[in-house]
């Protein structure tokens, strides 16, 4: 496994385009990119026949994706200034410099797309920058509210305040803000309808986005690209044995809705955690780790992942 770098600018550029053929087309480009000599170019293969493997035939050869597939996308990615055939059906690609200035990219920046074994699990790659990129955004919001429950405490304590914290507190007098932090959430969450906005999945109904957005979630656990954690909202403070629970589960859904029995309790499922793949983790692990949530919440990772309690 491998890593191509691409320009970000491309993802957004495809998807509005392209919609769900976006995935394919990103891939196909990554493998391609990937696959290419040093001279950014394929070049025509002389077989011992003294016939000539070229075009598309020899794209196909080169990287492993099948003919039509090669075919299809290629031609868009002609159309789109990425690349072109040679007039001795060689194929030559755009370095980066040269796609930034096609996609007006001026700050260069580029994503990394993981070249897997197969198209498929590289298309699920392509789709996996875009959850990342949820998960960034998340935890970025999770440290300005970090930094602001510590500035919160200072101030409450009346503590010497740091110098990041005192540039902090004299921009929030500046917008009159007010800090409140509570009910902090302090883990990356993504529903399965909220995977389907991230990857901008549009069918006819939201219940085909849950579905799809499901279905996404797993295969992206199944490929290793995230790590995700169920969670449960304790219901009852009280723990009972589960034929108890029997008795008294239609009245539970009756004032909840769906309910179910864990470790004695009875929970509701609420969104699951997510996070990135990490191989050289033994658990789960949450930097932002507070004991103030543990006894509401508990989780479950998938794929056999050990149980514990964690926070929500």
């Amino acid at each position: 496994m491998s890593v191509q770098w691409i320009d970000s600018k491309l993802l957004n550029i495809f998807l509005e385009r392209y919609k769900e053929d976006a995935y394919s087309l990103l891939a196909t480009y990554s493998i391609l990119l990937k696959n290419r000599n040093s001279g950014h170019c394929y070049t025509p293969i002389k077989n011992g026949n003294n016939k000539t493997t070229k075009n598309y035939r020899l794209l196909s050869k080169e990287t492993g994706i099948s003919l039509n597939v090669i075919k299809r996308n290629v031609d868009i990615l002609i159309s789109e200034g990425l690349c072109h055939f040679t007039k001795s059906g060689g194929f030559f690609m755009l370095g980066k410099d040269s796609v930034n200035l096609l996609t007006e990219n001026k700050k260069k920046k580029r994503i990394g797309i993981e070249i897997r074994d197969t198209l498929c699990l590289t298309k699920t790659s392509v789709r996996s920058v875009m959850v990342f990129s949820n998960i960034k955004q998340q935890q970025r919001s999770i440290d300005k509210k970090v930094a602001l429950r510590k500035l919160k405490t200072a101030l409450d304590k009346n503590l010497p305040l740091s110098s990041k914290q005192l540039k902090l507190r004299k921009a929030l007098l500046k917008k009159g803000v007010e800090i409140n932090v509570e009910n902090m959430v302090q883990i990356t969450t993504l529903s399965n309808n909220g995977f389907a906005r991230t990857l901008k999945i549009e069918s006819s109904s939201q219940e085909n986005d849950i579905a799809k957005g499901k279905y996404w979630k797993q295969k992206l656990v199944e490929g290793n690209f995230i790590r995700t954690r169920r969670r449960y909202k304790t219901l009852w403070d009280k723990t009972m044995g589960y034929a108890e629970f029997l008795r008294h589960r239609a009245y539970f859904e009756s004032k909840y809705g769906y309910v179910t029995y864990k470790n004695g309790r009875i929970v509701q499922p609420i969104v699951s955690e997510i996070g990135k793949y990490d191989n050289s983790a033994d658990t789960y692990y949450n930097i932002y780790n507070s004991s103030i949530y543990n006894t509401y919440y508990n989780t479950k990772e998938i794929k056999g992942w050990k149980d514990e309690t964690s926070l929500a």
